[in-house]
């Protein structure tokens, strides 16, 4: 199970759920922290700047969660 930064926590508490529509990136973001989620599999790029969770990147915010 991948850690969850605090930089991840809130991109994946922003961008919709796999079975959504994309969304934009989140102005705030850095591309660094985009580019490593994507390569983790914990987000998804299916049109050109616009993004949404993987199922494993649902997942992984689903168990940040339920720790809490």
């Amino acid at each position: 199970m991948t850690r969850l930064t605090k930089a991840f926590q809130k991109v994946l508490r922003d961008l919709p759920y796999p079975s959504e529509w994309p969304a934009p990136c989140p102005k705030w973001t850095r591309r660094k922290t985009i580019a490593c989620m994507l390569e983790q599999g914990l987000i998804e790029e299916p049109q050109p700047g616009f993004y949404r969770r993987t199922v494993a990147g649902h997942a992984a915010w689903k168990a940040f969660c339920q720790g809490e």
